[in-house]
C-alpha cells in the first residue's frame, strides 16, 4: 500500500487511533497497536517476532485500575485474573469498566509481549455486532492471533510504501507508566525515543518522527 506518510498509533491505548483520525481527518487501515495498551517495549518485542503466536496458554484476562499511584507517579495498573472470577463478578454486579472494556471485551494480557489487548476477546454480554456471536476465549484468541498477524504484514507493507512514518503517542491522563502485576513499563519520552531508534535502525531508508498529541487533542 502506497502512502506518502503513515501515522502509526503507538500511543499506549486505544484513544490514540481516534485522536489521529480526529486531528488529521483521515482513516487508515487497522494497525497492530490500535486496540489495547502497548508499552514501547511490547511494540519492539512484537516487531521482532517473525511469527505471531498467541494462544490460550500465553494469555490471561486482567482487571484494570485507572489512575494508579506508585512511587509518587501516576499510571494504570492491570492485575491478572481468570475468566471465572471476572464472569462471576459481572454476573453479580453487572458491567464494570475495570473488568471489561467499553465494548464488553476482556482486557487480555499477552504474556510473551507485555501488552494488554482490548476490543477483541468478547464477553458473553457483548453486542453481537461486535462479537459476531463468538464469546469463547479460545476461539477469540485464535482469531486475535490471525488478526494481529495480518495487521503486522499490513504494517510492514505500508512502511515499505511510505516515505515518512509518524510514530504517534497520545498523552491521555498524563500517565507515566503502565503496570502489569509487579512489572512496571515506562511510557515517557525516553521510551518513545527508544522506539524511534529501533525503527530507524531496522528501516534505514525511511524517515521516522515522533508525534505527541497532548491530552486535550480530542477536544480541539
Amino acid at each position: 500500500m502506497i502512502m506518502k506518510e503513515l501515522y502509526l498509533s503507538c500511543g499506549f491505548r486505544c484513544y490514540c487511533k481516534l485522536v489521529i483520525n480526529h486531528q488529521l481527518k483521515i482513516k487508515q487501515p487497522s494497525m497492530p497497536f490500535d486496540s489495547g495498551f502497548f508499552p514501547v517495549s511490547s511494540i519492539i518485542k512484537f516487531m521482532e517476532t517473525d511469527e505471531i503466536y498467541i494462544n490460550l496458554k500465553n494469555t490471561v484476562p486482567c482487571i484494570k485500575t485507572e489512575r494508579f499511584h506508585h512511587n509518587n507517579r501516576l499510571g494504570i495498573s492491570f492485575e491478572t485474573s481468570s475468566y471465572t472470577q471476572i464472569d462471576d463478578y459481572i454476573g453479580k454486579n453487572g458491567y464494570d469498566n475495570s473488568y471489561l472494556d467499553g465494548t464488553k471485551g476482556y482486557y487480555t494480557l499477552c504474556e510473551d509481549y507485555g501488552f494488554v489487548l482490548a476490543h477483541y476477546n468478547w464477553h458473553k454480554s457483548a453486542d453481537q455486532s461486535r462479537s459476531k456471536g463468538v464469546t469463547e476465549p479460545e476461539k477469540n484468541i485464535n482469531n486475535i492471533n490471525h488478526i494481529l498477524s495480518r495487521r503486522k504484514l499490513r504494517l510492514l507493507d505500508m512502511i515499505d510504501g511510505s516515505e515518512k512514518i509518524n510514530l504517534c503517542f497520545y498523552q491521555n491522563q498524563k500517565y507515566e507508566f503502565m503496570m502489569v502485576n509487579q512489572m512496571s513499563y515506562t511510557i515517557l519520552d525516553d521510551s518513545m525515543n527508544l522506539l524511534k531508534s529501533y525503527f530507524e535502525d531496522r528501516f534505514k531508508n525511511k524517515l521516522f518522527e515522533i508525534v505527541i498529541y497532548p491530552e486535550n487533542s480530542w477536544f480541539k
